[in-house]
């Protein structure tokens, strides 16, 4: 569910941001919630996250300073 096209980020070093934020949310969302299923809510909340982490990651094109 987190390699879904549509709502990961394009770009190295978002895909890293993504990854680093579910396995996160994941273990705290299981070590301090009373949800067993703790790895999807942090995929649905990642996924919600993901526009912000895409424009946050761009590189700049080169030449611009």
């Amino acid at each position: 569910m987190a390699t879904d096209y549509i709502t990961s980020p394009t770009t190295a070093k978002g895909k890293l941001i993504f990854g680093f934020g579910c396995g996160l949310l994941c273990m705290l969302i299981r070590q301090f919630g009373s949800y067993p299923e703790g790895c999807s809510f942090a995929i649905l909340i990642m996924n919600a996250i993901a526009p912000l982490i895409n424009r946050w990651t761009q590189p700049k094109p080169f030449g611009a300073k």
